[in-house]
């Protein structure tokens, strides 16, 4: 229940960042969701082979469940860091499109 809480709460930081540098959010939110369940399944896979050559019999599942924890949060940080580095672009969120400005409450002058 944390890890999804952690998936939702950097779901938003990243969208976040992606429009405060003027990109597209749901590429970010998309690099987001790949990385970690990407990573995920790879330290998953990884902590299981590893556990599997060590002969670590009934404690394999939980070297397996580790590493995948490990992959979640190195895919988790990736996608945080690329978002927050992305390059500077044009993009405006629809509700802005027109001129209206939703954090104020009126018309956008600019």
């Amino acid at each position: 229940m944390l890890e999804i809480i952690c998936l939702i709460w950097l779901w938003r930081v990243n969208g976040k960042h992606a429009i405060e540098r003027g990109q597209n959010p749901k590429k970010y939110r998309a690099l987001t969701l790949g990385l970690w369940f990407g990573l995920e399944f790879t330290g998953t896979f990884v902590g299981a082979w590893l556990m599997q050559l060590l002969n670590a019999g009934d404690n394999a599942f939980y070297g397996a469940y580790f590493f995948g924890i490990i992959g979640a949060a190195i895919g988790g940080f990736t996608s945080y860091w690329v978002a927050k580095k992305a390059p500077m672009g044009n993009y405006r969120p629809e509700d802005q499109q027109n001129g209206w400005n939703n954090q104020s409450g009126g018309w956008n002058q600019s």
